[in-house]
């Protein structure tokens, strides 16, 4: 644009501003991206400290209270459940910031019988299983296909006008799962 139509210096000087503006917030959020795909804190802190921390900082960006319950969770939880688990989270919490309308989740994070389990529910106004499912929704469809890498579970549980509840398993210690 600023080569075909120039219109005067000053003009010229307000667009380019606005390009090195505009460059900057897009460098600054493929930086945020990129963390947010592999988060260092999984790799470094485990996953229940990076999901405190992105829990905590979800909250904060999205004024939605998030409690974070985590019981008995393996310390040698492998890395593909570990990220499994971290993005369902995530996935599952922008949904209700999209959709729901809630005030408030909960996460719940534990293991006992030989697998780990998510839970994530909010007090949103819910909606109907079907026709989400009808929808096709990348969100849901994602979720899936995480689990079946790790030869995990969805259910997920919710009514128009009752919030919902999303909940996951995955087997760890068995043959082809990886603890």
């Amino acid at each position: 644009m600023l080569e075909k139509e120039p219109k005067d210096l000053g003009y010229v000087k307000d667009q380019l501003h606005q390009l090195v503006s505009d460059t900057q917030r897009l460098a600054t959020d493929v930086h945020r991206i990129s963390h947010e795909l592999h988060p260092r804190k999984l790799a470094e802190l485990g996953l229940e400290a990076a999901l405190r921390s992105f829990c905590s900082e979800f909250s904060d960006a999205h004024r939605l209270q998030i409690d974070l319950a985590a019981d008995h969770l393996p310390s040698d939880l492998s890395q593909d459940i570990s990220l499994c688990l971290y993005r369902i989270t995530q996935e599952s919490l922008q949904n209700v910031i999209k959709h729901s309308g809630a005030t408030s989740a909960h996460v719940s994070l534990r293991s006992a019988n030989g697998e780990v389990r998510l839970s994530v529910v909010d007090d949103g106004k819910g909606f109907d299983l079907d026709t989400a499912k009808a929808k096709g929704g990348l969100g849901l469809v994602s979720i899936g296909e995480r689990l079946e890498r790790v030869n995990g579970k969805v259910e997920i549980i919710s009514a128009v006008g009752e919030g919902a509840k999303i909940e996951v398993s995955i087997p760890i210690g068995q043959p082809g799962v990886q603890p």
